[in-house]
């Protein structure tokens, strides 16, 4: 993973034109976002580190990039996103960024970069139907320690069917974070063997840092439960008064899943921080 930090608003780094959904997009979306199960409004259940359920969660998404290696090799890299819009998914910026040999941060080629929505996704290499992004637009993120500018969202080439997904609800500016909150990924299960990556997508809990005030940023502390590789770019959310998934921060960086700790830190870019650049890149407007 990586480690954490604070930096500029509004300053965001953009390649090619975005294209923004409409006012009547928005509309729709805000009706039908946040729901916990696709096809159905089941019920909202509460658990505590285990595998999501088929069409459970259905804006949470699974990125997978190949890194070009000699001799015709690819090396597969795992992230998190989520649907915020039928055409936006939110990251990490890490998640899509590369270093230039001078050190300089770049994005990954798009082509590179596959898209998958559903819970049924259970491996990257069994995963079917990506979607591709067609221009990613970055918060002014420099180096691992950011966590306040690690977010990017990308367009996708093409709008996903509702039939496949449905976008997370996003929160107010002066949203309330609730004292337990919720990480979903796909991210490394640590009690398998090996440190093999969880077959299908994860969900955990997370109790609050209360104490943790670094301005745009979200922490979590507790026993038992964290990020693990796979998960950066995934969504940290908790369910408001309608029932719905509200979207709150985004991973950036943990304490290792691999090392043995009494307790465990992650954290998180602070959504409620970045309403209005969102809003002004995708039209999903609050």
């Amino acid at each position: 993973m990586l480690q954490m930090k604070l930096l500029p608003l509004f300053l965001a780094i953009s390649f090619g034109s975005f294209h923004r959904i409409t006012e009547k997009e928005n509309e729709e979306r805000k009706h039908q976002c946040g729901l916990t199960f696709l096809n159905t409004r089941a019920k909202y259940k509460s658990f505590g580190g285990r595998r999501v359920k088929p069409d459970e969660y259905p804006w949470l998404a699974r990125l997978v990039y190949y890194e070009k290696l000699p001799h015709g090799y690819l090396r597969p890299h795992t992230c998190s996103g989520v649907l915020i819009s039928q055409r936006h998914v939110m990251t990490a910026a890490h998640c899509v960024s590369d270093r230039d040999e001078c050190g300089n941060v770049e994005n990954r080629e798009l082509d590179q970069i596959y898209i998958y929505f559903g819970s049924y996704c259970a491996h990257y290499r069994t995963c079917k139907n990506p979607h591709f992004a067609a221009n990613i637009t970055k918060k002014n993120y420099k180096n691992p320690s950011d966590v306040a500018n690690d977010l990017a969202i990308m367009e996708l080439r093409d709008i996903v069917s509702p039939r496949d997904a449905l976008p997370i609800c996003l929160p107010q500016k002066d949203t309330i974070l609730a004292k337990s909150l919720k990480l979903a990924g796909s991210g490394v299960d640590t009690t398998l063997k090996g440190n093999l990556h969880a077959n299908g997508n994860q969900v955990v809990d997370l109790p609050l840092r209360e104490d943790y005030k670094k301005p745009g940023e979200i922490g979590t502390r507790g026993p038992n439960s964290s990020a693990c590789n796979g998960d950066s770019g995934g969504p940290l959310f908790q369910v408001n008064k309608d029932n719905k998934n509200v979207l709150v921060g985004i991973t950036s960086t943990a304490t290792s899943c691999t090392q043995v700790l009494s307790v465990r830190s992650v954290y998180f870019a602070d959504i409620r921080d970045n309403l209005e650049w969102i809003c002004g890149e995708t039209g999903a407007c609050q």
